[in-house]
């Protein structure tokens, strides 16, 4: 078999296709190219993605959209006046502000690098604690956090960094 040298096409076209994948029912394999998600999820790592379909969005899904005529694979940490709020997990002051009809897909399964093992993205949230972090929902509404100055701030909590001793009086569990 020859090998074929890589084309580069626009973001648009490539999209397009990725679209036309999903709209046809397939799970589509993309290249993930930026650093706003680290540390999770790594410039050149893969995710599998999985059309959008309307229902609703677990807190803490990675989601494909387009953001001001870019693609995004960012966070959702909840809604603000109707929008739906993306965040990279490496941004902790920058969101996009999306509908429903701006979400493209949400990503299933998340593979390190070049490796063939996947993970469970859904289960991610959870991965902040391996890291020795506990992330708090960042919703906006009745059971949200936010700053006076209105905007959905993430919130983490350092307890698995700190002594036991410290935990117990925080009132903190592991």
């Amino acid at each position: 078999m020859d090998k074929t040298e890589p084309r580069i096409i626009t973001n648009e076209l490539y999209f397009e296709e990725v679209q036309r994948l999903l709209h046809e029912g397939k799970e589509v394999c993309i290249r993930i190219k930026g650093n706003s998600m680290l540390p999770f999820i790594k410039n050149g790592d893969r995710v599998l993605l999985e059309a959008y379909r309307g229902t609703p969005l677990p807190s803490g899904a990675n989601i494909l959209a387009k953001h001001e005529d870019k693609f995004v694979f960012h966070r959702y940490v909840g809604k603000k006046n109707g929008n739906i709020v993306l965040a990279g997990d490496g941004n902790i002051a920058l969101y996009e502000y999306v509908t429903s009809s701006d979400i493209i897909a949400i990503a299933t399964k998340h593979y390190s690098g070049d490796s063939d093992l996947a993970k469970d993205i859904n289960s991610t949230w959870p991965r902040y604690t391996v890291t020795g972090i506990s992330c708090i929902s960042m919703v906006h509404g009745s059971d949200a956090r936010t700053p006076d100055n209105g905007h959905i701030a993430p919130i983490f909590i350092f307890e698995n960094l700190l002594p036991k001793n410290a935990q117990a009086e925080s009132g903190s569990k592991k």
